[in-house]
């Protein structure tokens, strides 16, 4: 059972859910590994992180220093340290057709300030594997799929057409907040 949804909460709890900051995305074999994309001071300072399995979508919250989490992903990535992709959004996951993806925003730009909050519009959105069919590579769908075509969909009409906000609720007319 596919449990995508279980890190939505917690990621607005980690330090970088601030205005403007990005998101650092490690690919494991098994994980992915997502920081608040802050430079920490040091190899002691304590990093928190989330870690998404690449199998079931599940998510755990963990903190460790920067020496500790950098040897955690070498380790996970079989002895060499991954390169982080760079997101400025975590949107959430996507099932379709039995394939799981973590959507990301790439770019994005400021397209308002409401009393001191921005107002983002997706650029661009890319989407990482999370789980898929047995048997199924661990790459993309194929282009001809039904989870392909479906997939391409979304992320053309995220991307263009999406407003989302890092610290206001743009679900909610301005007046019912008002109230």
């Amino acid at each position: 059972h596919n449990q995508c949804f279980a890190f939505s909460c917690n990621i607005r709890n980690m330090p970088g859910a601030a205005a403007g900051m990005r998101w650092h995305v490690y690919t494991t074999r098994s994980l992915y590994v997502l920081t608040d994309g802050g430079t920490p001071t040091g190899p002691s300072q304590v990093v928190k992180f989330l870690g998404i399995s690449r199998e079931t979508g599940v998510a755990q919250e963990a903190s460790d220093t920067l020496k500790g989490l950098q040897d955690k992903l070498a380790k996970l990535a079989g002895g060499h340290s991954p390169r982080p992709q760079v997101c400025v959004a975590v949107l959430g996951c996507l099932t379709a057709h039995s394939e799981s993806f973590l959507i990301l925003v790439t770019e994005a730009e400021v397209v308002a300030d409401v009393d001191g909050k921005k107002i983002y519009q997706v650029g661009k959105c890319e989407a990482l594997p999370i789980s898929l069919p047995t048997g199924a590579s661990s790459e993309s769908p194929s282009s001809g799929s039904e989870a392909a075509m479906a997939l391409s969909s979304v992320l053309h009409m995220l991307s263009g057409g999406f407003y989302f906000s890092k610290t206001f609720d743009v679900t909610r007319r301005l007046q019912r907040r008002w109230e």
